[in-house]
């Protein structure tokens, strides 16, 4: 079971993508960032973890967000 926390349009590989945030019935957190191109090609970037884990690397996964490009 997992319940959606959070969601939303965001810049991601270079083109406007979409940030989802969902904790797991365990407690863990999933982080979900995901664009898809015109041609129906698409990049998804998941990160699960405790939630304690997740925040402390929130730097980390914004920066990867950030600097990821495909063209």
């Amino acid at each position: 079971d997992v319940t959606v926390i959070e969601q939303s349009p965001i810049e991601f590989v270079g083109r406007r993508g979409y940030f989802t945030r969902a904790t797991l019935q365990g407690g863990d957190v999933v982080l979900q960032y995901l664009a898809i191109r015109p041609d129906n090609f698409y990049i998804r970037m998941v990160a699960i973890g405790s939630s304690e884990d997740i925040e402390q690397l929130m730097p980390v996964f914004e920066s990867i967000q950030s600097s990821v490009s495909i063209d």
